[in-house]
């Protein structure tokens, strides 16, 4: 979504708790400052959310059958 543009009518989405913390845990060991790591995680919820739940469905449905298939060591 562009500045200016007004907020999409779809549900908005979060990352759970553990992945942000994991993120953010792995960006402050690599040396990235606080700043820059508010910018990165704004964008990327301005990103999840300008994404249309439909897509989001897809997309995870996709993630948890690949996960499926390494926990059957199959990938």
């Amino acid at each position: 979504m562009s500045e200016g543009t007004a907020p999409s009518e779809e549900p908005t989405c979060e990352l759970d708790p553990i992945t942000w913390d994991a993120l953010v845990t792995g960006m402050q060991a690599h040396g990235v400052t606080d700043d820059v790591i508010g910018k990165v995680c704004h964008d990327a919820l301005r990103t999840i959310n300008a994404t249309p739940v439909a897509s989001r469905e897809r997309l995870n449905a996709e993630a948890e059958a690949n996960f499926a298939k390494r926990q059957a060591g199959l990938l």
